[in-house]
């Protein structure tokens, strides 16, 4: 919704394997985490090839694609994953209060875990017309997410 919504994108949700990372590493991506805490806590982190960021900041803002700035397009997806993080916690749980960090550029959408950890992550998807997008969600407290997310 968040998506449709707010950036005028029609998606495609699904979740994903390990795999649909890997298959973006061909492209130049810009990746953006935003932490949280509260009932459970953990990251989203959102990876999008750079002609998308910058189509949708375009839409976004309301400029031309001459007018904005690489700061725009960063901040864009930076304000991106903080909506998607929100939508998703509070469809999540409701009457729970989540603390939102400051959403980051981050340098890879990857997590480390030993083989004694669970795997508390998602990873999806996101199809939108001739392009796609990764949102990986690490749950890294207690508590569990299922793939019902707010994209």
């Amino acid at each position: 919704n968040v998506l449709e919504q707010m950036f005028y994108l029609t998606v495609e949700v699904r979740e994903a394997g390990e795999n649909s990372e890997a298959a973006l590493l061909d492209t130049s991506l810009i990746s953006s985490g935003v932490g949280f805490a509260g009932p459970c806590d953990g990251m989203f982190m959102l990876s999008i090839p750079v002609d998308l960021a910058t189509s949708m900041a375009v839409d976004f803002l309301g400029v031309s694609t001459e007018m904005l700035s690489s700061e725009q397009i960063t901040g864009t997806v930076k304000e991106m994953v903080n909506m998607l993080a929100g939508s998703t916690l509070g469809a999540y749980a409701p009457e729970s209060a989540f603390d939102l960090h400051i959403p980051e550029l981050i340098a890879a959408p990857q997590r480390t875990k030993s083989d004694s950890e669970p795997d508390n992550s998602i990873l999806l998807l996101i199809e939108t017309p001739g392009n796609r997008m990764v949102l990986r969600l690490d749950i890294t407290g207690n508590g569990n997410i299922t793939a019902s997310t707010g994209a």
